[in-house]
């Protein structure tokens, strides 16, 4: 009892000494950092003394290392020993077929693949994930979320759900299974328009998607190609090289710059002209559409001139890094802002797009609702008015 009880001190002192070091690194003058150390001790205290039931403080230092990281932002977090250990192992190649993205800390569903295990489970868009087995998530990294998705095939994954439209509690069980999609797909919609959805940019097979992209294009030679990118998640700008000669041209395409130190790129091979070349081309996004999503958007607009419509995107615009401590635990810490070669970034207040369309709405369901922010795009695409951005049109002198 008394070994356990000197535990809880010296964590109690190493999080204050951590407090402090942070609060001086951040540039706070002494007597701040102290005064915010004040502040910590007494809700401390507070805490211990006076909630509903017996605190265990371990679980409350925990919290406040949590707290202060997920604050930064989606990629950023404390991972205990158990979780930095998750971390280090070989994602499983079974998954749940849905996209998170933390909102207030909390895990929202923003898509769920058609057939796939999150759907089966009953999941839908706005759904709150609350648990992952008998693990909270509230505070949690997005690639620590991922990794916590992902297993061998048939593993039973029991989620606790906060309904997203009734917002009620309950409780669903998930069979992970192997996705076998293609992680797009093509169609054409009244105008004509090309609609090319990417879900996972991952799994894109990129010979299927040239070859039937070529079909399409030389069938529809005046079509203009609208890339819908909402949903579109990931942490690792990487996988926009998948893309390269076929919706973007090859060569350096990003840079990842750390706060001090010498910026690196992301390129790929040059493969001749991207078949988007030339083509009337936009780029459909939203509060979805994050990170890699977020880079394809960019890159589509500053190599091939596409226009991107819809609603401001998410905003998840760096790269985390896992950073070891002494005791088995981690901080998971964003520590290179991604930026086009131009240094268009979107990591502060997501990517603003040139055409901000008013409805909000999901994407189809299976019970037929309206795509109400999809048929807006289409309506603006078919317009005349396309090709200038909102901005534009408010510089243009009065009739």
């Amino acid at each position: 009892m008394r070994a356990k009880s000197i535990h809880r001190r010296v964590l109690y002192a190493s999080a204050l000494v951590l407090t402090a070091s942070l609060a001086l690194a951040a540039g706070f003058h002494a007597r701040s950092a102290y005064r915010f150390l004040g502040v910590f001790q007494e809700v401390w205290r507070l805490a211990r003394a006076n909630y509903v039931e017996p605190v265990d403080e371990d679980a409350l230092l925990r919290g406040a290392y949590q707290g202060m990281l997920s604050s930064l932002d989606a990629g950023s977090g404390y991972l205990n020993p158990e979780q930095s250990a998750l971390m280090r192992m070989t994602p499983g190649p079974a998954s749940a077929g849905l996209e998170l993205l933390p909102s207030a800390g909390i895990p929202v569903v923003v898509r769920v693949k058609e057939g796939g295990p999150a759907a089966k489970a009953g999941l839908e868009i706005g759904d709150q994930i609350w648990r992952i087995g008998d693990k909270p998530t509230r505070q949690l990294p997005l690639p620590l979320l991922e990794q916590l998705l992902r297993g061998e095939a048939g593993t039973v994954l029991p989620l606790t759900v906060l309904d997203g439209s009734q917002f009620k509690r309950r409780q669903v069980e998930m069979t992970l299974a192997i996705d076998e999609s293609s992680g797009y797909q093509l169609e054409l919609v009244s105008g004509p328009i090309i609609r090319l959805t990417l879900s996972e940019i991952a799994r894109v097979d990129t010979d299927a998607l040239r070859r039937e992209l070529q079909s399409v294009l030389a069938e529809r030679s005046q079509a203009p190609v609208v890339v819908d990118l909402r949903g579109v998640v990931g942490t690792q700008p990487e996988q926009v090289t998948r893309l390269a000669g076929v919706m973007i041209p090859g060569g350096p395409l990003l840079r990842l710059v750390p706060r001090e130190g010498r910026a690196s790129e992301v390129s790929a091979p040059r493969q001749g002209t991207p078949l988007l070349t030339g083509r009337a081309v936009f780029a459909l996004v939203d509060g979805t559409t994050a990170g890699v999503g977020e880079a394809l958007a960019a890159l589509l607009a500053e190599k091939i001139g596409a226009r991107i419509c819809g609603r401001s995107t998410y905003g998840l615009g760096a790269v985390p890094e896992i950073i070891p401590l002494e005791d088995g635990s981690s901080v998971m810490l964003t520590t290179h802002e991604i930026q086009t070669m131009a240094g268009r970034s979107w990591a502060a207040d997501g990517l603003e797009p040139d055409k901000i369309l008013a409805s909000v709405g999901r994407p189809r369901t299976d019970d037929g609702s309206a795509d109400r922010l999809l048929e807006e795009a289409l309506e603006w695409i078919r317009s005349g008015d396309r090709d200038a951005s909102d901005e534009e049109r408010a510089q243009r002198p009065a009739a």
